[in-house]
């Protein structure tokens, strides 16, 4: 008798969670979805900002200043870099004017 008592408990806790998982699910699905704004809106109403702005897009997606800084072309990829500098930001070539050897110092030193 006990064994089936213990059963049918068993059963009863099934069919609870069951009935709680099946109402949550279904509140979950018929909700409304929330709204967000999507990316043509977000990129109209930046646009007013964006023009605004003198900064424009360099290569690479890095920001530069409207003629406000010059650069240094990389020797070795071409991509302009800020003269303060000391490694391209693309190819990692050091930029100093001198070349380094693997240990880390400059050549023609056994440093």
């Amino acid at each position: 008798m006990e064994e089936l008592v213990t059963a049918g408990a068993i059963a009863a806790l099934l069919v609870g969670v069951h009935a709680v998982f099946a109402v949550y699910l279904y509140r979950v699905l018929s909700a409304e979805p929330k709204k967000t704004e999507s990316t043509a809106d977000a990129v109209e109403r930046m646009g007013s900002k964006a023009s605004d702005e003198t900064t424009t897009m360099g290569p690479g997606g890095d920001t530069e200043q409207g003629g406000d800084r010059s650069t240094i072309p990389c020797p070795v990829c071409g991509v302009p870099n800020d003269p303060s500098f000391q490694f391209c930001r693309q190819c990692v070539a050091d930029l100093s004017g001198g070349s380094m050897s693997v240990n880390g110092a400059a050549d023609g030193s056994s440093g």
